[in-house]
C-alpha cells in the first residue's frame, strides 16, 4: 500500500509540473492523453503509463468531490422578516411592528 501510495504521488508531482511546463490545465482530464504521450515518448513502460493514468484518474475524482461538495447551495432561509415591536409600542397600542 505504500509502494503505491509513493507512487501515485509520484506520478501526481509529475503531472502537474508537466502541466506547469508545457500550460495543460491540470484539472481537465484532456490534459493526461498529453501527459501519457509524454511518457510513451520517455520509454515509459506500458505498466508505468497505467500505473500514471490510475494516479491522474483519482486526482482527477476527488476534484470532482470536492467541488461537488463545495457547489451544494444551501436553501435560502426560508423564514420571514418580522420586526419586534419595543414593548413601550406594544402597551401604547401602537405595536404595529415598524418600530
Amino acid at each position: 500500500m505504500k509502494n503505491n501510495q509513493a507512487a501515485y504521488q509520484k506520478w501526481l508531482r509529475y503531472y502537474l509540473d508537466f502541466c506547469r511546463k508545457y500550460n495543460f490545465p491540470q484539472t481537465q482530464r484532456g490534459s493526461l492523453a498529453h501527459f501519457l504521450m509524454k511518457l510513451q515518448e520517455k520509454k515509459q513502460t506500458k505498466a508505468q503509463q497505467d500505473q500514471a493514468s490510475n494516479s491522474i484518474s483519482l486526482y482527477y475524482e476527488l476534484i470532482l468531490a470536492r467541488d461537488t461538495l463545495f457547489s451544494e447551495k444551501v436553501s435560502p432561509d426560508k423564514t420571514s422578516h418580522c420586526f419586534i415591536s419595543s414593548p413601550d409600542s406594544v402597551k401604547d397600542g401602537r405595536g404595529d411592528g415598524l418600530d
